[in-house]
């Protein structure tokens, strides 16, 4: 991602650009950059296609916007600057600028299973195409102070999509429940995101100025490479990664049916020691979460839940993520506090009680993340659904007063 936004360099001579070193591929006589970014794209490509033709395709909708961004980006980012030299590259300008915020949105789909896109994050990627299209030196008159500026603006919002991508990833970490997408997140974050970080930096320090060919060619190099391991582990070698990261839910498994009275001639088999287990485990969730109401405490972790259970962290998460469904630890904690607060307010009892106190009575730490779980789960907000219950007793009464 290195210097998509550059100054035009001086023509010198007879306004020929400066070329790369050449290298012989056979009868083809390309400088190496070209090749691996060539490499790179075709790659990208295969990638995009193998992900668009697998089903369930629209499930990874994010990782395909992803897939496209960096191919443009590979495309926008070689020195001759391609992207910059006519209005139909403009796609593909835009493309390579979009990139971190499909990064963004990747890990917040992949990694927190939310696919709500916030108001500011919009805003975000309506900037970072302006100002890449500002940046860009053959797409408009401008002063070159607007220029500079747009770029810079652009990479500092770029990086806090990135950032913001990386604290999300670390921050969530600890309550994801499925163990294969934890262990994957650091791959994917810590490397994409790490790079994404340091290009960027780099772009910021060289900004105006071309970076040296050696760089290019390693920054194409990595980029081609990156698309190549991810191809092979998603596809070819791990085609159950993509489920990993892009599966719904799985479905709550039953509970465990009663045992029955053996016939004399026919014995029943064995139970099954780790349904045994599993049936002890959930009836003490059951009875922390509903009975002593562990989720009130604000606090409430995987740890501190597995300690009060008295069971291992890891079979805790197998056993919420397995057999009640859920891949998230907040969202099965918030699936109770979300009840309670449902509770309240259909109890006239509570009638005048501010949502808010509500919310944290019920273990929400702050009102943000309760109205986003609230909307999520009601299709309202918490104001809309205690005034549609106040207006059912008034509507009653007038149906009754009319009889």
């Amino acid at each position: 991602m290195l210097a998509v936004f550059r100054k035009r360099p001086e023509i010198p001579g007879f306004g020929e650009m400066p070329r790369a070193p050449r290298t012989k591929l056979g009868a083809m006589n390309l400088p190496p950059d070209i090749l691996v970014r060539v490499a790179g794209v075709t790659i990208g490509l295969v990638f995009l296609l193998a992900v668009a033709l697998s089903q369930g395709w629209r499930r990874r909708a994010d990782l395909l916007l992803l897939i496209a961004c960096t191919v443009a980006y590979l495309v926008c980012s070689a020195p001759s600057r391609p992207c910059c030299s006519t209005p139909l590259t403009l796609p593909l300008l835009l493309g390579a600028a979009g990139f971190p915020f499909a990064f963004w949105r990747l890990a917040r789909v992949a990694l927190e299973d939310d696919h709500a896109v916030p108001a500011w994050a919009w805003s975000g990627l309506g900037f970072l195409l302006l100002t890449a299209a500002v940046a860009a030196p053959d797409y408009g008159p401008a002063p070159q102070a607007l220029r500079t500026g747009s770029a810079v603006a652009n990479k500092l919002v770029a990086l806090g999509f990135v950032a913001g991508a990386l604290v999300a990833a670390w921050r969530s970490w600890d309550g994801d429940l499925v163990e294969p997408r934890r262990r994957l997140r650091w791959w994917l974050m810590a490397y994409l995101g790490g790079y994404g970080l340091i290009v960027m930096a780099g772009e910021v320090y060289l900004l105006g100025e071309r970076p040296p060919a050696w760089l290019d060619l390693v920054n194409a190099g990595a980029i081609g490479s990156t698309l190549w391991v991810t191809l092979l582990y998603f596809i070819q070698l791990r085609s159950a990664a993509l489920e990993t990261l892009f599966a719904p839910s799985p479905p709550a498994a039953p509970e465990p049916a009663p045992a029955v009275e053996a016939c004399a001639d026919e014995p029943l088999p064995a139970p099954i020691p780790s349904a045994r287990s599993d049936a002890r485990m959930l009836a003490r969730l059951r009875e922390l979460m509903e009975d002593e109401r562990a989720f009130l405490d604000p606090d409430l972790s995987v740890q501190i839940l597995a300690k009060r259970a008295g069971v291992p962290e890891y079979a805790l998460r197998r056993l919420i993520n397995e057999r009640l469904g859920y891949r998230n630890f907040a969202a099965y904690v918030n699936e109770h506090r979300l009840r309670e607060v449902e509770g309240r307010l259909r109890d006239p009892r509570w009638a005048k009680r501010p949502i808010l106190s509500l919310a944290l009575e019920a273990g929400f730490g702050s009102i943000g993340p309760f109205n986003r779980a609230f909307r999520q789960r009601y299709g309202k907000t918490p104001t809309e659904f205690r005034a549609e219950l106040e207006q059912v007793p008034h509507a009653s009464g007038e149906a009754r007063a009319s009889g």
